[in-house]
């Protein structure tokens, strides 16, 4: 069974080259951070590893087995992996050359790590797998809010992450009531559970828990008196 396991996720790699590529992107650009050296060519590295894993994304392939133990989805190359890259590498691009906004070290590592989370996201298969890729991104737009050059840029970093913090709570507990309800995580078997009518009271409360959450965290209407603060 073990085996199994392995060489599923070693058949999976492919799939997740994008993945990969980013993640070790990310791990770069944090050890440069490190070095003072570096640091103007952080921002220029960041978006030549975009532009690389854009091209991974449009070379991602549709293989014959579950990927990752079915956690990711396995098709051909959409459009909407572009969207995460492409706005990666324009955020990057207007911040370094805008001498007005604030660029640390650490500016370009977060927002390939908020790419990161948005790709994780397309990818999922599973719900902890879509839960993690949407705190990745919110944890990366924390930390940028915090390096604002405005007066109350740390207040309002502090008040998102906890905010942040409490609707990623409420969409957990969401999820662990959906699991109640379906007897899996996997997404399409969620789906599938929904569209039988076996979802009953609990599933409910977990989709609204889970949708509640989501929306509060984006500032959504009416989740969003909390965003001028």
């Amino acid at each position: 069974m073990l085996q199994q396991q392995l060489e599923n996720i070693l058949q999976s790699l492919p799939l997740l080259q994008t993945a990969l590529w980013l993640t070790g992107l990310l791990l770069v650009l944090l050890i440069g951070s490190l070095f003072n050296r570096l640091h103007p060519w952080l921002p220029l590295l960041a978006i030549a590893g975009l532009m690389v894993a854009a091209y991974t994304a449009t070379r991602l392939p549709v293989v014959g087995h579950q990927p990752l133990l079915g956690m990711a989805q396995a098709r051909h190359f959409h459009f909407f992996h572009f969207v995460p890259i492409a706005s990666g590498i324009l955020a990057l691009w207007l911040g370094w050359w805008d001498k007005q906004r604030p660029w640390t070290p650490l500016s370009s590592a977060l927002l390939v790590m908020m790419v990161l989370g948005a790709h994780l996201m397309l990818l999922a298969a599973h719900a902890l797998v879509l839960y993690i890729g949407i705190e990745m991104l919110s944890v990366g737009a924390y930390m940028l809010t915090a390096q604002s050059l405005k007066k109350h840029a740390s207040e309002a970093a502090l008040k998102y992450l906890v905010f942040g913090g409490m609707s990623a709570a409420i969409m957990l507990y969401g999820v662990s009531l959906l699991y109640g309800a379906t007897g899996t995580l996997f997404l399409k078997e969620m789906l599938s559970t929904y569209w039988n009518g076996d979802f009953g009271l609990l599933g409910t409360i977990g989709i609204l828990m889970f949708t509640a959450g989501l929306l509060f965290k984006i500032a959504a209407v009416p989740f969003h008196i909390w965003a001028p603060d």
